[in-house]
Protein backbone atom coordinates (compact mmCIF):
# COMPACT_ATOMS: atom_id res chain seq x y z
CA UNK A 1 0.00 0.00 0.00
CA UNK A 2 2.93 2.22 1.01
CA UNK A 3 4.78 1.39 -1.97
CA UNK A 4 1.40 2.14 -4.50
CA UNK A 5 1.28 5.44 -2.25
CA UNK A 6 5.00 6.31 -2.79
CA UNK A 7 4.52 5.20 -6.86
CA UNK A 8 1.80 7.39 -7.21
CA UNK A 9 3.09 10.70 -5.94
CA UNK A 10 6.72 10.36 -7.60
CA UNK A 11 4.14 10.21 -10.77
CA UNK A 12 2.31 13.25 -9.67
CA UNK A 13 5.67 15.14 -9.11
CA UNK A 14 6.88 14.18 -12.85
CA UNK A 15 3.65 14.90 -14.24
CA UNK A 16 4.18 18.82 -12.23
CA UNK A 17 7.28 19.08 -13.17
CA UNK A 18 6.46 18.03 -17.22
CA UNK A 19 3.02 20.52 -17.55
CA UNK A 20 3.79 22.50 -14.97
CA UNK A 21 4.85 26.56 -16.22
CA UNK A 22 5.76 29.62 -13.98
CA UNK A 23 5.97 32.44 -16.65
CA UNK A 24 6.02 35.55 -14.69
CA UNK A 25 2.99 37.89 -15.44
CA UNK A 26 4.24 40.64 -18.51
CA UNK A 27 7.79 39.79 -18.10
CA UNK A 28 9.91 39.56 -21.42
CA UNK A 29 11.09 35.49 -23.13
CA UNK A 30 13.42 34.72 -25.71
CA UNK A 31 11.86 32.16 -27.65
CA UNK A 32 14.11 29.82 -29.78
CA UNK A 33 12.57 27.33 -32.36
CA UNK A 34 9.82 28.93 -33.77
CA UNK A 35 10.19 29.23 -37.60
CA UNK A 36 9.23 32.58 -38.55
CA UNK A 37 10.67 35.56 -37.63
CA UNK A 38 14.06 35.78 -36.17
CA UNK A 39 15.66 33.81 -33.17
CA UNK A 40 15.84 35.18 -29.91
CA UNK A 41 13.25 37.33 -30.65
CA UNK A 42 10.93 39.00 -27.43
CA UNK A 43 7.73 37.54 -26.75
CA UNK A 44 4.76 37.65 -23.39
CA UNK A 45 3.53 35.20 -22.52
CA UNK A 46 -0.14 35.72 -21.79
CA UNK A 47 -2.08 32.94 -19.82
CA UNK A 48 -5.69 32.57 -21.34
CA UNK A 49 -8.05 30.28 -20.25
CA UNK A 50 -5.32 27.06 -18.98
CA UNK A 51 -3.49 27.72 -22.04
CA UNK A 52 -1.07 29.94 -23.18
CA UNK A 53 -0.73 33.15 -25.84
CA UNK A 54 2.78 33.95 -27.56
CA UNK A 55 2.64 37.53 -27.96
CA UNK A 56 4.68 39.86 -30.31
CA UNK A 57 5.10 43.21 -27.46
CA UNK A 58 6.20 45.33 -30.20
CA UNK A 59 4.02 44.73 -33.14
CA UNK A 60 0.75 43.47 -30.51
CA UNK A 61 0.41 40.47 -32.17
CA UNK A 62 0.25 36.92 -31.17
CA UNK A 63 1.43 33.60 -32.89
CA UNK A 64 -1.41 31.56 -33.88
CA UNK A 65 -1.98 28.69 -36.64
CA UNK A 66 -3.61 29.92 -40.44
CA UNK A 67 -4.02 27.67 -43.11
CA UNK A 68 -0.60 27.49 -44.27
CA UNK A 69 1.02 27.37 -40.79
CA UNK A 70 2.61 29.97 -38.04
CA UNK A 71 1.29 33.16 -38.63
CA UNK A 72 1.56 36.00 -36.27
CA UNK A 73 -2.46 37.63 -36.40
CA UNK A 74 -3.81 40.95 -34.12
CA UNK A 75 -4.24 39.61 -30.24
CA UNK A 76 -7.62 38.60 -30.05
CA UNK A 77 -8.33 36.68 -27.23
CA UNK A 78 -11.78 35.32 -29.23
CA UNK A 79 -9.08 33.58 -31.42
CA UNK A 80 -9.00 30.00 -30.25
CA UNK A 81 -5.74 29.38 -32.62
CA UNK A 82 -3.87 31.73 -30.92
CA UNK A 83 -4.15 29.45 -27.77
CA UNK A 84 -0.97 26.96 -27.08
CA UNK A 85 -0.58 24.08 -24.68
CA UNK A 86 2.88 24.44 -23.40
CA UNK A 87 4.26 20.95 -21.75
CA UNK A 88 8.15 21.14 -20.13
CA UNK A 89 9.98 17.94 -21.86
CA UNK A 90 12.77 16.37 -19.96
CA UNK A 91 15.42 17.73 -22.79
CA UNK A 92 14.50 21.55 -21.06
CA UNK A 93 12.34 22.82 -23.93
CA UNK A 94 8.47 23.55 -24.50
CA UNK A 95 6.22 21.35 -26.66
CA UNK A 96 3.73 24.01 -28.49
CA UNK A 97 0.62 22.39 -29.33
CA UNK A 98 -2.23 24.51 -30.91
CA UNK A 99 -5.44 23.87 -27.78
CA UNK A 100 -8.11 23.87 -30.45
CA UNK A 101 -5.65 22.13 -33.59
CA UNK A 102 -3.69 18.97 -31.85
CA UNK A 103 -3.25 17.98 -35.47
CA UNK A 104 -0.97 20.83 -35.78
CA UNK A 105 3.23 19.06 -35.18
CA UNK A 106 5.47 21.47 -36.17
CA UNK A 107 6.44 22.88 -32.89
CA UNK A 108 5.91 19.29 -30.77
CA UNK A 109 9.68 18.81 -31.09
CA UNK A 110 9.95 21.84 -28.61
CA UNK A 111 11.05 25.27 -28.30
CA UNK A 112 13.58 27.00 -25.69
CA UNK A 113 12.20 29.70 -23.58
CA UNK A 114 13.98 31.77 -21.32
CA UNK A 115 13.41 34.71 -19.72
CA UNK A 116 15.02 37.90 -21.21
CA UNK A 117 17.17 40.59 -19.28
CA UNK A 118 14.90 43.46 -20.72
CA UNK A 119 12.26 44.37 -18.26
CA UNK A 120 8.67 43.89 -18.38
CA UNK A 121 5.72 44.69 -15.96
CA UNK A 122 2.62 43.29 -14.52
CA UNK A 123 0.33 46.67 -14.96
CA UNK A 124 -1.96 45.25 -12.32
CA UNK A 125 0.66 44.62 -9.52
CA UNK A 126 2.41 47.06 -6.85
CA UNK A 127 6.30 47.32 -7.10
CA UNK A 128 8.97 48.62 -4.96
CA UNK A 129 12.45 50.01 -6.14
CA UNK A 130 15.38 49.02 -3.73
CA UNK A 131 18.66 51.14 -3.59
CA UNK A 132 21.54 48.55 -4.48
CA UNK A 133 24.44 50.67 -2.61
CA UNK A 134 21.83 51.84 0.05
CA UNK A 135 19.67 48.32 0.39
CA UNK A 136 17.52 49.65 3.89
CA UNK A 137 16.71 52.91 1.12
CA UNK A 138 13.27 52.66 -1.01
CA UNK A 139 12.64 55.29 -4.04
CA UNK A 140 9.41 57.46 -2.49
CA UNK A 141 7.78 61.01 -2.48
CA UNK A 142 7.75 61.61 0.98
CA UNK A 143 4.44 60.16 1.54
CA UNK A 144 3.55 63.76 -1.29
CA UNK A 145 1.17 62.70 -3.97
CA UNK A 146 1.73 66.74 -5.25
CA UNK A 147 2.70 67.66 -8.24
CA UNK A 148 6.41 68.97 -8.92
CA UNK A 149 7.45 66.68 -5.75
CA UNK A 150 10.79 65.08 -6.26
CA UNK A 151 11.41 61.65 -6.65
CA UNK A 152 14.36 60.11 -3.66
CA UNK A 153 15.53 57.46 -2.14
CA UNK A 154 14.58 56.98 1.79
CA UNK A 155 13.96 54.99 4.83
CA UNK A 156 11.78 51.69 3.87
CA UNK A 157 8.53 52.33 5.71
CA UNK A 158 5.55 49.74 5.18
CA UNK A 159 2.82 52.24 6.06
CA UNK A 160 4.45 55.21 3.33
CA UNK A 161 2.05 55.26 0.56
CA UNK A 162 4.61 57.13 -1.41
CA UNK A 163 6.83 53.79 -1.61
CA UNK A 164 4.61 52.00 -3.99
CA UNK A 165 4.86 52.21 -7.72
CA UNK A 166 2.81 50.80 -10.97
CA UNK A 167 4.76 49.96 -13.63
CA UNK A 168 3.23 50.10 -16.97
CA UNK A 169 4.94 48.69 -19.98
CA UNK A 170 4.38 50.30 -23.13
CA UNK A 171 6.98 48.40 -25.40
CA UNK A 172 10.55 46.84 -24.77
CA UNK A 173 12.72 49.56 -22.65
CA UNK A 174 9.54 51.88 -22.53
CA UNK A 175 7.99 52.60 -19.07
CA UNK A 176 5.31 54.61 -17.36
CA UNK A 177 6.08 54.77 -13.69
CA UNK A 178 3.48 55.78 -11.36
CA UNK A 179 2.36 55.87 -7.57
CA UNK A 180 0.04 52.98 -6.60
CA UNK A 181 -1.74 55.62 -4.21
CA UNK A 182 -1.42 58.77 -6.13
CA UNK A 183 -2.07 59.75 -9.68
CA UNK A 184 1.33 60.78 -10.21
CA UNK A 185 4.13 60.09 -12.12
CA UNK A 186 8.08 59.87 -12.84
CA UNK A 187 8.93 63.24 -15.17
CA UNK A 188 11.97 63.99 -16.58
CA UNK A 189 11.05 67.75 -16.67
CA UNK A 190 10.68 67.97 -19.93
CA UNK A 191 12.33 71.40 -21.81
CA UNK A 192 12.84 72.90 -18.54
CA UNK A 193 16.78 73.35 -18.60
CA UNK A 194 16.50 74.21 -14.51
CA UNK A 195 15.08 70.61 -13.62
CA UNK A 196 17.88 68.36 -13.32
CA UNK A 197 16.32 65.86 -10.87
CA UNK A 198 13.30 63.26 -11.29
CA UNK A 199 10.19 64.55 -9.80
CA UNK A 200 6.04 63.33 -9.91
CA UNK A 201 3.68 64.75 -12.62
CA UNK A 202 0.37 63.62 -13.93
CA UNK A 203 0.58 61.64 -17.12
CA UNK A 204 -1.13 60.38 -20.02
CA UNK A 205 -0.61 56.52 -21.02
CA UNK A 206 -1.41 57.22 -24.50
CA UNK A 207 1.08 60.22 -24.85
CA UNK A 208 3.50 60.00 -22.03
CA UNK A 209 5.90 62.69 -22.99
CA UNK A 210 8.28 63.41 -19.85
CA UNK A 211 6.89 60.63 -18.09
CA UNK A 212 8.48 57.93 -20.80
CA UNK A 213 11.04 56.06 -18.71
CA UNK A 214 13.55 53.47 -19.61
CA UNK A 215 14.12 50.72 -16.78
CA UNK A 216 17.19 49.20 -18.58
CA UNK A 217 19.12 45.91 -17.32
CA UNK A 218 23.02 46.72 -15.51
CA UNK A 219 25.49 44.21 -17.85
CA UNK A 220 26.06 41.81 -15.83
CA UNK A 221 24.35 42.46 -13.52
CA UNK A 222 21.46 40.00 -12.98
CA UNK A 223 18.05 41.25 -11.48
CA UNK A 224 19.84 44.52 -10.99
CA UNK A 225 18.37 47.90 -13.32
CA UNK A 226 18.71 51.66 -13.82
CA UNK A 227 16.16 54.28 -14.77
CA UNK A 228 16.43 56.17 -17.40
CA UNK A 229 14.68 59.14 -18.90
CA UNK A 230 13.76 57.73 -22.96
CA UNK A 231 13.76 60.84 -24.24
CA UNK A 232 16.71 62.73 -22.95
CA UNK A 233 18.83 59.16 -23.02
CA UNK A 234 20.19 59.78 -19.62
CA UNK A 235 19.90 58.09 -15.86
CA UNK A 236 18.67 59.00 -12.88
CA UNK A 237 20.90 58.43 -9.70
CA UNK A 238 20.45 59.02 -6.29
CA UNK A 239 21.54 62.26 -4.43
CA UNK A 240 21.57 63.75 -1.17
CA UNK A 241 17.68 64.47 -1.36
CA UNK A 242 16.72 64.00 -4.55
CA UNK A 243 17.59 61.32 -7.75
CA UNK A 244 19.51 63.70 -10.19
CA UNK A 245 19.96 63.38 -13.71
CA UNK A 246 23.08 62.40 -15.21
CA UNK A 247 25.33 61.27 -18.54
CA UNK A 248 24.36 56.67 -18.65
CA UNK A 249 27.31 55.43 -16.30
CA UNK A 250 27.39 51.08 -16.44
CA UNK A 251 29.43 51.25 -13.12
CA UNK A 252 27.66 54.16 -11.26
CA UNK A 253 26.06 52.02 -8.02
CA UNK A 254 24.08 55.05 -7.42
CA UNK A 255 21.77 54.48 -10.17
CA UNK A 256 21.47 50.21 -9.13
CA UNK A 257 17.96 49.11 -8.18
CA UNK A 258 16.46 45.89 -7.84
CA UNK A 259 12.60 45.99 -8.03
CA UNK A 260 10.30 43.92 -6.21
CA UNK A 261 7.11 42.82 -6.77
CA UNK A 262 4.78 43.16 -3.14
CA UNK A 263 1.48 42.68 -2.05
CA UNK A 264 -0.62 46.79 -2.35
CA UNK A 265 -0.97 47.35 1.11
CA UNK A 266 -4.52 48.29 3.06
CA UNK A 267 -3.63 51.64 4.33
CA UNK A 268 -6.12 54.39 5.37
CA UNK A 269 -5.96 57.29 3.65
CA UNK A 270 -5.52 60.40 5.88
CA UNK A 271 -9.07 61.78 6.96
CA UNK A 272 -7.97 65.25 4.81
CA UNK A 273 -7.79 63.64 1.79
CA UNK A 274 -11.36 61.69 2.01
CA UNK A 275 -13.89 63.67 -0.42
CA UNK A 276 -16.87 62.57 2.08
CA UNK A 277 -15.57 64.52 5.23
CA UNK A 278 -15.89 68.06 4.64
CA UNK A 279 -16.97 69.31 8.30
CA UNK A 280 -15.01 67.85 11.80
CA UNK A 281 -17.17 69.68 14.65
CA UNK A 282 -19.10 71.75 13.17
CA UNK A 283 -21.98 72.81 14.34
CA UNK A 284 -25.54 71.97 12.32
CA UNK A 285 -25.99 74.98 9.80
CA UNK A 286 -28.48 78.00 10.45
CA UNK A 287 -30.29 80.11 8.37
CA UNK A 288 -28.69 83.43 7.94
CA UNK A 289 -29.69 85.98 11.03
CA UNK A 290 -28.84 88.87 12.93
CA UNK A 291 -29.21 88.45 16.68
CA UNK A 292 -30.00 91.19 19.07
CA UNK A 293 -29.84 91.54 22.50
CA UNK A 294 -33.63 93.17 22.10
CA UNK A 295 -36.53 93.98 20.57
CA UNK A 296 -35.33 98.25 20.45
CA UNK A 297 -32.13 97.28 19.85
CA UNK A 298 -32.85 95.31 16.14
CA UNK A 299 -35.42 98.20 15.51
CA UNK A 300 -33.25 100.92 15.84
CA UNK A 301 -30.75 98.75 13.20
CA UNK A 302 -33.37 99.07 10.63
CA UNK A 303 -30.86 100.44 7.80
CA UNK A 304 -28.85 97.18 8.47
CA UNK A 305 -32.00 95.23 7.05
CA UNK A 306 -31.91 97.53 3.66
CA UNK A 307 -27.95 97.02 3.55
CA UNK A 308 -27.06 93.46 5.05
CA UNK A 309 -23.46 94.06 3.55
CA UNK A 310 -22.90 96.88 6.21
CA UNK A 311 -21.34 96.57 9.76
CA UNK A 312 -24.58 95.71 12.23
CA UNK A 313 -24.96 97.73 15.36
CA UNK A 314 -26.11 95.28 17.90
CA UNK A 315 -24.54 94.17 21.07
CA UNK A 316 -24.24 90.53 20.49
CA UNK A 317 -22.11 91.07 17.26
CA UNK A 318 -18.47 91.28 16.79
CA UNK A 319 -16.29 91.20 13.69
CA UNK A 320 -13.65 88.56 13.82
CA UNK A 321 -11.72 90.99 10.93
CA UNK A 322 -8.49 91.84 11.96
CA UNK A 323 -4.64 90.56 12.54
CA UNK A 324 -5.05 86.81 14.57
CA UNK A 325 -2.32 84.65 15.50
CA UNK A 326 -1.29 82.00 12.61
CA UNK A 327 0.70 78.60 12.76
CA UNK A 328 1.89 77.13 9.43
CA UNK A 329 2.22 73.90 8.55
CA UNK A 330 4.12 72.44 5.57
CA UNK A 331 1.82 69.21 5.97
CA UNK A 332 -1.43 68.09 7.55
CA UNK A 333 1.04 64.97 9.73
CA UNK A 334 3.43 67.88 10.99
CA UNK A 335 0.26 70.13 12.20
CA UNK A 336 -1.59 67.45 14.18
CA UNK A 337 0.67 67.35 16.88
CA UNK A 338 0.14 71.06 17.10
CA UNK A 339 -3.77 71.19 17.00
CA UNK A 340 -4.20 68.50 19.92
CA UNK A 341 -2.08 70.67 22.13
CA UNK A 342 -3.52 73.53 24.24
CA UNK A 343 -1.76 77.02 23.01
CA UNK A 344 -1.35 80.75 24.73
CA UNK A 345 -0.55 83.83 23.12
CA UNK A 346 2.80 83.65 23.01
CA UNK A 347 6.19 86.01 21.27
CA UNK A 348 5.32 86.03 17.72
CA UNK A 349 8.59 84.76 15.69
CA UNK A 350 9.56 86.59 12.37
CA UNK A 351 8.28 86.08 8.76
CA UNK A 352 11.64 84.67 7.79
CA UNK A 353 11.58 81.91 11.15
CA UNK A 354 7.84 80.72 9.91
CA UNK A 355 9.05 80.09 6.34
CA UNK A 356 11.22 78.32 6.93
CA UNK A 357 8.35 76.09 7.95
CA UNK A 358 6.99 76.05 4.54
CA UNK A 359 10.45 75.19 3.14
CA UNK A 360 9.85 71.99 5.41
CA UNK A 361 11.93 73.31 8.50
CA UNK A 362 11.22 71.87 12.13
CA UNK A 363 7.71 73.90 13.04
CA UNK A 364 7.87 76.08 15.93
CA UNK A 365 5.03 76.52 18.27
CA UNK A 366 4.72 80.26 18.14
CA UNK A 367 2.18 81.33 15.65
CA UNK A 368 2.84 84.41 13.34
CA UNK A 369 0.61 87.42 12.96
CA UNK A 370 -1.45 87.53 9.56
CA UNK A 371 -4.31 89.79 8.80
CA UNK A 372 -7.98 88.28 8.56
CA UNK A 373 -9.67 88.12 6.05
CA UNK A 374 -6.87 87.11 3.99
CA UNK A 375 -5.03 84.26 1.85
CA UNK A 376 -1.88 82.92 3.27
CA UNK A 377 -0.52 82.22 0.29
CA UNK A 378 -0.39 86.16 -0.40
CA UNK A 379 1.16 86.54 2.92
CA UNK A 380 4.12 84.87 2.16
CA UNK A 381 3.36 81.19 3.15
CA UNK A 382 3.90 78.00 0.74
CA UNK A 383 3.14 79.04 -2.67
CA UNK A 384 0.12 80.03 -4.47
CA UNK A 385 -2.06 77.65 -6.23
CA UNK A 386 -3.03 79.67 -9.59
CA UNK A 387 -0.46 80.27 -12.15
CA UNK A 388 -1.39 83.81 -12.58
CA UNK A 389 -0.54 84.31 -9.77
Amino acid sequence: MMRRALILLCVMLAAAGMYGQNFRKGAFYRIYGIPVESEGQLFVMDELSGSWRIIDPERQCALRVGESGLEYGEVNGSDELQKWTLALLPSGKYSAIPTNKTSFVALKDGITIEEAEAFGSDDNATYRFRSVKNPTMVLGNGDDGGNNVRIRCEAQDSLNRGQYWSIKTLGIGKHLIGGTFYDTNFDDGGNNAGITWLLQWPANPSSPGNALMSIQPVKGQKGIYRIESANKHKMFHSAESQLDIAAIDEGDETSWFTIEQVEKPKISSPIWEDETVFAINKLPGIATYMPYANEAEMKADAAYYRTPWTEPKSSRYASLDGEWNFWFSATPEKGSSFITQEHEVMDLPSLEAAMAVSRGAKPALEPSPIPVPSCWEMQGYDRPIYCNV
